[in-house]
């Protein structure tokens, strides 16, 4: 090969690799343009004026606020309302992924999600295609691929593909958690697995409300029995999944643990308070407020007087109660309401009692506002 035919052959190999190089950034690019569903956690609903768009994490405008309704995102997708009863779902870029053909729909979890078409509900995956066709009176949630279905105002458990797995004959049932639903059969609720099977019925103990969380789950019992004028005396304590009782039942109100804590409400010698327990059932945070909610990163939200606040895990104040509605801390950030009217509308006891103005924003954990608080309506 001569000097000039190697040279233009170098040109050409370096050309070859140039170009390849562009179709790899390219192709790479392509990749790191695709919302991701960490991308989707970042995503906070807002509305301003009756319109419904996300924000990120900074308060900046991700999906402009266009929509009439909306949901949070969950699984990388949120639910969108474009018209009277027309949903679909959006990526966090904020594009219609797919189409707004829905009367109603739930969220998706684990790659599905219940829809509502024509007046009756089905499955769909990712792909907006039905994976159980629009046939049943309702459908809950999908979790762990299953979802509760209705007929004739009786509850059974599905498949994702419409088989199903347990008939409809529960008052109640729940999503699926960790394997195990919780069911209402003749107004007392017990566990089943997702075959149908009873895996825990707690009638010797007493009743439960909720599913396991953090391997238990609030239980009330029975301690004093009535007699005479004086009527049977109930407390809540906490339950493991073989029914061991791992906290006493000595509490007026019980709520689900979370973070390693759980609040609580004590009985008249302390006020009727709530305060909180970890997970041995020591009273970690005193009680002092009557209105508590779960940890969630770090703080959780409590009731002084008439407004709400956060607290740490020390029971001190971390964000002063000033908000008159708030939901704990997710992905960074909590939303929190302040509602207003006019005097003229206000009772003597100060509630708004029409006129009422409602303002939502979203804080950080310092309190501060990334997006300040703008009308619903």
């Amino acid at each position: 090969m001569s000097r000039s035919t190697r040279r233009w052959a170098g040109i050409a190999v370096a050309a070859f690799l140039a170009l390849g190089g562009v179709h790899q950034e390219s192709a790479q690019a392509k990749k790191m343009a695709v919302p991701s569903e960490a991308t989707a956690a970042k995503r906070f609903r807002v509305m301003d004026s009756g319109k419904l768009g996300y924000i990120d994490e900074t308060g900046k405008i991700q999906v402009p606020l266009t929509y009439e309704s909306g949901h949070y995102f969950y699984d990388g997708l949120a639910a969108v309302r474009v018209a009277h009863q027309q949903w679909g779902f959006v990526d966090p870029s904020g594009s219609l992924v797919i189409p707004a053909t829905f009367e109603y729909v739930r969220d998706f979890h684990d790659g599905y999600a219940a829809v509502e078409q024509n007046d009756k509900w089905g499955i769909i995956n990712k792909r907006g295609e039905f994976t159980a066709q629009p046939t049943f009176e309702r459908i809950g949630d999908v979790r762990e691929g299953a979802a509760s279905f209705t007929v004739n105002k009786k509850m059974g458990l599905m498949d994702v593909h419409g088989k199903v797995l347990v008939p409809a004959i529960y008052e109640h049932l729940s999503a699926p958690d960790d394997g195990w639903c919780i069911v209402r059969k003749d107004k007392r609720y017990f566990f089943i697995d997702t075959s149908g099977k009873v895996v825990f019925d707690p009638i010797k103990i007493g009743n439960v409300a909720w599913n396991f969380d953090e391997g238990v789950t609030a239980i009330r019992v029975q301690v004093r029995k009535a007699r005479g004028k004086r009527s049977a005396s109930y407390r809540w304590g906490y339950i493991d999944r073989s029914g061991k009782m791992v906290i006493k039942p000595k509490y007026v109100r019980a709520h689900k643990f979370s973070e390693g804590l759980a609040s609580v409400e004590t009985d008249a010698r302390m006020g009727f308070l709530f305060g909180y327990i970890d997970a041995k059932g020591k009273l970690v945070i005193k009680p002092q407020w009557h209105h508590t909610e779960e940890f969630s990163e770090g703080l959780a939200v409590v009731k002084v007087g008439t407004k709400f606040g956060f607290i740490d895990k020390t029971g001190k104040i971390a964000i002063d109660a000033k908000y008159d509605s708030v939901t704990g801390f997710k992905n960074g950030l909590a939303q929190v309401e302040l509602h207003s009217c006019s005097d003229a509308h206000r009772s003597k006891e100060g509630v708004c009692q029409q006129g009422r103005t409602d303002r939502v924003g979203y804080i950080n954990p310092k309190g501060d506002y990334v997006w300040k608080p703008t009308p619903k309506r």
